[in-house]
């Protein structure tokens, strides 16, 4: 087996031409993906000066960058996520704590409420998307979290069907570009080969809310999502060209950060930023593009039924545990 990591096999494909290179040969003759990376080392060479080549890193140096990734991307975003299906889901538990009588509001009100929050994902995804792809995750994640932490803590106080309505919209809103903003980051953190299993780490932290978002009460949930806001603001880095955190803290040496930047352009030249706006054309090829349109469908059968049963469920139990509770001798 050939244990020689990608970009040195490409660099030895030519021979001498390395040598040619320092010489002056021109960039675009080199092997296309070399050249990509080559380019993005130049690039950044304000940061750091490139190494030998531009690409001079060990198998062993690329399993350390991405273990270091694996230690922290991976958990601030799932306990991003864990926050966010907390704040969503958890008024389902309320609603087992005469939830409705206390803010005064009926069932079908509150049904109406839950399909406002989807509206609110729904409206302002696309959009969100926009504001990341100029702004980059490492703001707009944390200015989300932060957002949608303030309007569950101060969901606690409300009162009426109009201040249940808004909150709801509000809490899709600002959730709104959490789930595609996280994995467009993983994207860009991780070569092709690595995302399918960081994706399945990213959901666990749904799942896991899931499973215990009992155990915390939903006038705290806020306080909480708050508080994970300002870790991730704190901790996480800008981006694979600049892998220091908003508050300045670099997690990579110069070597490490040219590797973690040219690596995944070299599986993916694609990946390199050309302009701080999507073009329209981007945005039409999204839209027409025919093979998402089964897996939206695919999306809504799965989801549609599970998502009708949650208001109600909590509903029905108690009022399961109220007539055992007048049959019980």
């Amino acid at each position: 087996m050939n244990d020689v990591p990608e970009h040195e096999q490409l660099l030895e494909q030519d021979g001498n031409s390395s040598d040619d290179a320092e010489d002056g040969i021109a960039l675009h003759r080199l092997h296309p993906r070399r050249a990509q990376a080559k380019a993005l080392l130049e690039h950044d060479s304000r940061s750091s000066p490139p190494t030998r080549n531009g690409l001079a890193w060990t198998a062993e140096e690329e399993r350390r960058v991405v273990r270091k990734l694996d230690r922290l991307v991976m958990p601030l975003l799932i306990i991003a996520f864990f926050a966010l299906q907390l704040d969503r889901g958890n008024i389902g538990n309320a609603l087992t704590d005469f939830f409705l009588e206390d803010v005064n509001i009926t069932q079908s009100q509150f049904n109406n409420g839950q399909e406002l929050l989807a509206l609110g994902i729904v409206l302002w995804e696309i959009p969100s998307n926009f504001v990341l792809f100029r702004i980059g995750p490492s703001v707009w994640i944390s200015a989300q979290i932060v957002a949608w932490g303030l309007v569950a803590t101060f969901q606690a106080f409300q009162h009426g069907s109009g201040a249940f309505m808004t909150t709801r919209f509000l809490l899709g809103t600002c959730e709104s570009g959490f789930i595609p903003a996280a994995l467009f980051t993983i994207s860009r953190f991780y070569k092709r080969d690595e995302t399918s299993k960081r994706f399945a780490w990213f959901f666990m932290g749904n799942h896991f809310a899931q499973a215990t978002s009992g155990l915390i009460a939903y006038k705290l949930e806020g306080v909480f999502t708050i508080s994970i806001g300002a870790l991730f603001i704190a901790l996480f880095p800008k981006g694979v060209n600049n892998p220091t955190s908003l508050t300045g803290i670099r997690y990579f040496t110069a070597n490490e950060s040219r590797t973690l930047a040219a690596r995944v352009l070299l599986d993916d030249p694609s990946k390199q930023n050309k302009g701080e706006n999507i073009t329209m054309a981007e945005l039409r090829s999204t839209f027409t593009n025919w093979k998402l349109l089964p897996h939206i469908v695919a999306a809504v059968l799965g989801l549609a039924p599970g998502a009708t049963l949650v208001p109600m469920v909590p509903h029905w139990s108690r009022a399961s545990a109220t007539v055992g509770s007048y049959q019980t001798p």
